[in-house]
């Protein structure tokens, strides 16, 4: 641990031969945001903080197809195209908020697409995320919580 020129403290964690610093107005300020850190390897020990939404997205599709009968796949790629991918694909998954997507449904709505439509993509989404989750590549799903609109 170090006193930086700033004033606030750095602290270092390696892990697999890469060091990870964490900062803090104080000494117990940057250790909890290092076990902050911690506890997240724990609850997702396969997560990446590079891969997009979009690159999740495909991935996932590409696992589910052989389990998903044709034109249920075909559906969840056009959802996706459609509604999604289009303004979030680029968004890293470690990034993803609750608000995004509540944003993301606000927005096609004022589009003028249906609340069933809405409802669809966002469904796909979910499911996709979940996956994540149960992968160990997010601690939580950031549409946990994201009320869908009604039919």
């Amino acid at each position: 641990m170090k006193k930086r020129p700033d004033g606030r403290y750095k602290v270092s964690l390696t892990i697999d031969g890469k060091r990870h610093y964490f900062y803090g107005r104080t000494i117990k300020e940057a250790e909890q945001q290092r076990n902050k850190y911690k506890n997240t390897l724990h609850s997702a020990p396969n997560i990446d903080y590079n891969i997009t939404l979009g690159q999740w997205l495909s991935i996932w599709l590409r696992g589910a197809k052989p389990t998903l009968a044709t034109d249920t796949y075909e559906s969840y790629v056009y959802q996706l195209r459609q509604y999604v991918l289009p303004t979030m694909a680029k968004i890293k998954l470690i990034d993803l908020q609750p608000h995004m997507f509540r944003k993301l449904i606000a927005d096609l709505l004022a589009l003028g697409y249906s609340n069933r439509s809405v409802q669809y993509a966002l469904a796909v989404v979910r499911i996709g995320l979940n996956q994540a989750v149960n992968d160990g590549v997010l601690p939580i799903s950031p549409m946990r919580g994201v009320k869908l609109p009604q039919k």
